[in-house]
């Protein structure tokens, strides 16, 4: 075994790989922050909070949120029961953006977002708690009405596994 192969199978220091880790983390977040401001990206639920407070699991692939420029859609479903409207056990809404704040923390390097949307079933405030690294927690509110709070991941489009239903 040659001399560059040894170095290069050496094992990294604990700063190195604390190094490394953090680089990591910087690009992870850079490519997240592209997906956020150019307003492209998938939020993918893995769980949602009932009225008690209970966290349930659900399936990423029917339950999310898509946010394409200026129009959002976020769709329900579950693998139990009826079909339902959407042919997902849910419902699947789109609507048009009528308002998007961002907001960065320096301290926890999280992202604010605040969506506000107007569809045919009314309007709707969307608020997004964003880590770095993708992972967050989404409330969504009908206006004057009860709201949903899941927490997944957010991908880009194209890295998205979401099947969508029938909108309405």
């Amino acid at each position: 075994m040659g001399v560059q192969a040894q170095e290069q199978n050496k094992k990294l220091t604990r700063a190195e790989k604390k190094e490394l880790k953090k680089k990591q983390q910087a690009e992870a977040a850079k490519k997240m922050h592209a997906l956020l401001d150019a307003r492209q990206f998938v939020f993918e639920a893995s769980q949602v909070q009932n009225r008690e407070g209970v966290t349930i699991p659900v399936n990423s692939s029917i339950n999310f949120v898509i946010v394409d420029t200026n129009t959002v859609v976020f769709q329900t479903g579950t693998n139990i029961g009826n079909l339902g409207a959407n042919g997902t056990g849910g419902v699947t809404l789109e609507g048009k953006i009528t308002d998007y704040q961002v907001d960065r923390s320096e301290k926890n390097k999280y992202t604010y977002i605040v969506i506000r949307a107007s569809t045919m079933a009314g309007n709707f405030e969307i608020r997004m708690d964003i880590s770095p690294m993708g992972n967050a927690t989404v409330r969504i509110m009908k206006l004057g009405g009860k709201k949903l709070i899941y927490t997944g991941l957010i991908n880009s489009y194209q890295d998205s596994k979401i099947y969508q239903g029938t909108t309405y």
